[in-house]
């Protein structure tokens, strides 16, 4: 339907009624559209503000008597109310200044109206429409939405106007009174409920006050946003007093109500205790919530200004350092009191809100609340605690320069020295608040240890037992009891933390800190013990009921997220100290002392480790970290459910959590001793399967193939996480000295896995989980690489092994093309066994690369190059063959033996030289071929001949190669070139075969250059590509200094140059689009400058041109490209430089540059 405005106003009430009433009610898609654009067109006006903030007065004031046209219903109210506070977020530059305070006034008159017993209410035919005045809910309930858009307009404002509204928590508190009685109202219900409100309210403006101050959505100056934080850090204890007095008030309340409910009987009057109780709990839980985003405003005074005062007014300074420290004990104790509130929030049992209260719906968590207080106030407090420790030390630096005397260097040469009475009584201000800090910190710390090991305890085990496993049934359902676990999981592992230092100092005897370590650990082996995720690590043929759940990875990941940063904080703070103590050692010192350095007197420094305590507290804390890294070994198996299938998100991102864990063991035990674990774990593992395969093999005919399927791939999980992990730690390890006396055993594990060639296509879980195993064991030897190498029977085992996996890479794609070719199911098959041939091509790479000539054995050589034949054959996938290729090739270039050095390579080639043979149209074919022979040639060629060889047999070896290349490759070469000059591709593999032959011919391919540089030169004449210039530098690098083809490079050098310089300059206009010209071209005259001075001396025409189109040439955006244009002129600066002439280049071209 099309929109038309109701009035001669654009944008007036009417037109915005009339557009809230299509967005809201109308069924036409179109036009609903539109409304939504048009309002989004009218919010960004500036007539927003007045309209807006004008039609929600009217319907405060006058609701039954508005006239239809601009009657609003509850969803105009809330767009309307949203409409102020994104306009204040982002659009408050269009008020002019003087309207800024009665905006905030109107904002507050809005909310109260809101708020008050008689809110507005909706007419009788909107009752009936509309959906949010159907429920039984009081009035205000309607417009909870509108009134929380509200209360964010008006913290946004006293953020917009913090220059101006200094006092913001002042004017609120003073705006709703009714929340601040002098005590409990009333005891009927009714004067309950409405205080209840009242507090609600108050409470819920406090808390986006704070919230919104810390936004970075809200676009506000940022000298505006530093001031306002100075006014928040100003009202900080004015919100705790009264977040104080809410706490009581509430409190009694709820005490009263408790022994009424008790009294009550059943009926009406007992439903509305509830729904009263309710609604109490849910005061506690905002006032939580508000004291925890508050707490970053309310620090314990830590700096102060004492450090500024002068020696005029010592007197003065006293009276308010005593004020100061009176102010600061009784906000610890106000904090000390929040802290103990939140712990018993913690430690008591979840209370069921009534399913009829409205005003316990929408709630922040209790727990999550209490938990955000604790973490919060710990971390406040630490922070205050290290800065008056780092202001005393600085203050004790000061006071010794001072008492130093003259003679010494002073600080500045315009500082001025505080007088020493001054600094005396700094210092001593200073470590009397740094005692209460410090005081104050132990005694949180002490409180929250004792009630960790104490009354949470009990709920933290609770937690941890499924649904059904516990003596009594503490939480609601298992969603309930996974959610209590993972905000105790973070509590214990928050509270950890700020107890490293302790725990690097006492934790081998205090019995405490043990037991707090005790229950991280469980928390830590919750995904396991609980069985949230399920690894079936006990699982046997037959398959576990267990596996069957969904999936838990995710929960899984919530819960030890926060204890898995515990141990890693905790590792890297023991292996620093380990690290200091072990350099003190070598140093001759003790406990911590510099020489020549006094032990501190007041005893503050309690960070610092004592060496002995705290080498025994490392020694016990290694044992913790070798259970972890234990019981990451176990959670590190994959799931039954996950190994059948591609693995999800959740379950890559839990185990990397795991594989993350194994790296912080490994940083504390060392990876040496870590990857020792690992094969313990994995020997035992091994005994276990075999003995089990053994109890298995007893039953005889009674095993089906069905159950020793299930059992296999129940024996691969197991293995493939154990691999995993031994890899990882491996790829940590530096020295292997330790791991080549067991190398083995990890070995005979890679056997297990890789011993078994055909694949289960005819089962797609069983393939998953195949693949896995095997690619971790395939991983794990890329990782074992240093060992291998020197154990040159392991080697061949395990490349061997490998050439299996390679050789059989036919046979599961062809099962599963018999079953039906082309569906997703073998789709996935194929993608699952090429990612396998992948990986094992690329072990197959580093493992030949990395060999040492005397574990080539010739039947192992023999097994590679049929390899290699055999995928050229079957035609596999161009990655694997290329991987195994430069693998051949570079054990090739490592053989003695002239004679089989030349079999292997002519074997090598043949593929390549008889798919160039039969193939003469197909591009990509031919350029495959091209690259494999210029493998062959950098990689077994090159590194094995060189033309200055002095040996017969080095220089026989030089011969054969040069005979084989200009015989049998050289034809070859010279037809691609001559029937394809045009294709590009073509004619780049070709060139830069050619450059490797003739680099490994060397002087056997003089004879060929000049029908080469014929072919070149005509060839360019034709189609002038980029790779042309490019062979005509190699040319000059290797052949420049002979007098014989010095001729005919230079007349290339001349004719390639005058083509490229003439492409150039015809696209100076557009000179990007030849940046690669210009590289090549550019490129191939530095290259002639440096190896060839006197082709180019001789060339002085050709360097004119290039001068000339470099002014345009030097323009280009590629960086490759204008870098050689800069060498290119500062070449030609140097052969101008009279004091450092380049004979014969310089006479030659010194009056061209000049020109």
């Amino acid at each position: 339907m099309a929109l038309r405005q109701s009035s001669a106003d654009p944008g007036g009430q009417g037109d915005v009624v009339q557009m809230l009433q299509t967005l809201y009610f109308n069924t036409d898609p179109h036009a609903r559209r539109q409304a939504d654009v048009w309002l989004r067109q009218w919010q960004k006006s500036s007539d927003a503000w007045a309209l807006s903030m004008e039609m929600l007065l009217h319907y405060t004031q006058t609701p039954g008597a508005s006239p239809a046209s601009v009657r609003l219903s509850d969803e105009a109210v809330y767009f309307l109310c949203q409409t102020l506070r994104t306009k204040t977020m982002f659009d408050f530059h269009q008020l002019p200044l003087a309207s800024h305070e009665s905006l905030c006034s109107q904002v507050l008159r809005l909310l109260q109206a809101f708020s008050a017993p008689g809110a507005p209410e909706a007419s009788c035919a909107e009752a009936a429409s509309s959906p949010s005045a159907a429920s039984s809910n009081s009035q205000r309930d309607r417009h909870r939405a509108a009134v929380t858009q509200l209360s964010l307009c008006l913290a946004d404002l006293a953020l917009q106007t913090a220059d101006k509204w200094q006092n913001p928590v002042q004017v609120i508190l003073q705006a709703f009174p009714l929340a601040l009685p002098a005590s409990d109202s009333g005891s009927d219900l009714a004067t309950g409920n409405e205080h209840g409100r009242a507090i609600a309210l108050l409470l819920l403006l406090l808390k986006h006050l704070a919230e919104e101050s810390t936004s970075r959505r809200v676009m506000a100056d940022e000298t505006v946003r530093r001031r306002h934080l100075a006014n928040m850090g100003k009202a900080a204890s004015t919100v705790m007093q009264t977040l104080l007095k809410l706490r009581q008030v509430v409190r009694n309340r709820k005490q009263g109500l408790e022994e009424k409910k008790r009294l009550a009987p059943q009926g009406q009057p007992r439903a509305a205790l509830l729904d009263a109780l309710a609604l109490n709990d849910s005061l506690l839980r905002s006032i939580l919530s508000c004291w925890r985003v508050w707490l970053p405003f309310l620090q314990p005074l830590a700096a102060g200004d004492g450090e500024d005062r002068d020696g005029d007014n010592a007197g003065l300074a006293g009276c308010a350092s005593q004020l100061l420290e009176t102010s600061a004990q009784e906000q610890q104790a106000s904090l000390a009191l929040v802290f103990s509130d939140c712990l018993e929030v913690l430690a008591a049992p979840r209370q069921p809100a009534a399913s009829n209260s409205p005003a316990a719906t929408g709630d922040e968590d209790a727990n999550e609340a209490a938990a955000s207080c604790v973490l919060r106030l710990l971390k406040s407090v630490t922070a205050s605690t290290q800065e008056l420790r780092m202001r005393f030390l600085r203050l004790q630096k000061e006071a010794a320069h001072a008492q130093a005397g003259p003679g010494v260097e002073e600080l500045s040469s315009s500082f001025s020295p505080p007088a020493p009475e001054v600094l005396e009584h700094a210092l001593r201000d200073t470590e009397a608040r740094l005692k209460a800090s410090e005081s104050f910190e132990q005694q949180l710390l002490q409180e929250i240890l004792a009630r960790c090991v104490g009354a949470l305890r009990g709920r933290l085990l609770a937690a941890l037992q499924r649904s059904g496993e516990g003596e009594g049934e503490e939480f609601e359902d298992e969603c309930d009891a996974l959610q209590a676990l993972t905000t105790l999981a973070r509590v214990y592992a928050g509270v950890a933390i700020f107890l490293i230092p302790a725990l690097m100092r006492r934790t081998h005897r205090d019995a405490q800190l043990q037991e707090l370590v005790h229950l991280l650990m469980k928390i830590s082996e919750a995904p396991r013990t609980r069985r949230i995720v399920a690894h079936a690590l006990e699982a046997t043929a037959g398959g576990s009921e267990a596996d069957e759940g969904d999936e838990g990875e995710e929960e899984a990941l919530l819960v030890i997220e926060e204890p898995m940063r515990f141990w890693m904080k905790l590792a890297e703070a023991a292996h620093r100290a380990e690290t200091a103590f072990s350099a003190c050692a070598l140093r001759g010192e003790n406990k911590g002392e510099t020489p020549g350095q006094k032990a501190p007197a007041r005893g503050l420094d309690a960070e610092a480790p004592n060496p002995d305590d705290a080498g025994q507290s490392i020694e016990a804390l290694k044992e913790v970290y070798t259970h972890l890294l234990r019981e990451c070994l176990l959670q590190v198996t994959m799931p039954k459910r996950v190994a059948a299938a591609a693995l999800s998100s959740d379950y890559d991102a839990y185990r990397r959590a795991i594989l993350d864990c194994v790296e912080d063991c490994a940083l504390l035990l060392s990876p040496e001793r870590a990857s020792l674990v690992a094969i313990d774990n994995l020997q035992q593992l091994r005994r276990r399967q075999e003995e089990e395969l053994q109890r298995v093999s007893s039953l005889g005919a009674s095993l089906t193939p069905a159950v020793a399927a299930e059992l296999h791939q129940h024996q691969e999980r197991l293995l493939e996480g154990a691999l995993v992990v031994l890899a990882k730690l491996c790829s940590l390890d530096t020295d292997f000295s330790a791991l080549k006396q067991h190398l083995q055993v990890p070995l005979a594990a890679i056997s297990v896995v890789l011993g078994a060639e055909a694949f289960p296509v005819h089962s797609l879980p069983l393939l998953h989980t195949t693949i896995y195993a095997r690619v971790a064991a395939i991983d794990l030897l890329k990782e074992l690489l240093v060992p291998l190498v020197d154990d040159a029977a392991a080697l061949q085992q395990a490349l061997q092994m490998l050439v299996r996996q390679l050789l059989t890479q036919r046979a599961g794609p062809g099962a599963g093309e018999q079953g039906g070719a082309g569906n997703r199911e073998d789709e996935e098959r194929q993608a699952m066994i090429q990612t396998l041939h992948v990986n094992a091509s690329r072990a197959v790479r580093q493992l030949c690369v990395a060999a040492k000539p005397p574990a080539l054995h010739p039947p192992l050589v023999n097994e590679l190059v049929n390899l290699t034949i055999a995928l050229a054959n079957v035609k596999a996938d161009e990655d694997v063959q290329m991987f195994v290729l430069e693998g051949v090739s570079a054990v090739a270039s490592k053989m003695e033996d002239t004679a089989t050095f030349l079999s292997v390579l002519e074997a090598l080639c043949k593929p390549a030289i008889a798919g160039l043979q039969q193939t003469e149209t197909n591009e990509a074919a031919v350029c495959w071929h091209l690259d494999c022979l210029a493998v062959i040639l950098r990689d077994a060629v090159c590194p094995g001949t060189s033309s200055s060889s002095t040996s017969h047999a080095d220089a026989s070896r030089h011969m054969s190669v040069a005979t084989f290349i200009t015989s049998s490759l050289w034809p070859l070469l010279r037809a691609q070139l001559e029937k394809l000059p045009a294709h590009q591709r073509i004619v780049e593999k070709a060139l830069r075969c050619l450059k490797h032959a003739v680099r490994c011919a060397g002087e056997g391919f003089k004879p060929l250059l000049p029908d080469f540089l014929a072919l070149l030169e005509k060839n360019a004449q034709l189609c002038l590509h980029c790779t042309y210039l490019y062979a005509a530098e190699w040319l000059a690098m290797q052949f420049g200094q002979d007098e014989q083809y010095q001729q005919p490079l230079m007349h290339l050098f001349r004719q390639l140059s005058a083509q490229a310089l003439q492409a150039i300059q015809e696209q100076s206009q557009n000179i990007d689009a030849c940046c690669d010209l210009v590289e090549d071209c550019y490129g191939m005259v530095n290259r002639y400058i440096r190896y060839c001075p006197l082709l180019v001396s001789l060339s002085p025409s050709s360097v004119q041109q290039a001068l000339m189109v470099a002014r345009s040439a030097m323009y280009v955006q590629q960086r490759e490209a204008a870098q050689v244009v800069f060498t290119f002129l500062d070449s030609c600066a140097f052969v101008c430089d009279e004091q450092r002439p380049v004979e014969p280049l310089s006479n030659a071209l010194r009056s061209i540059v000049l020109e």
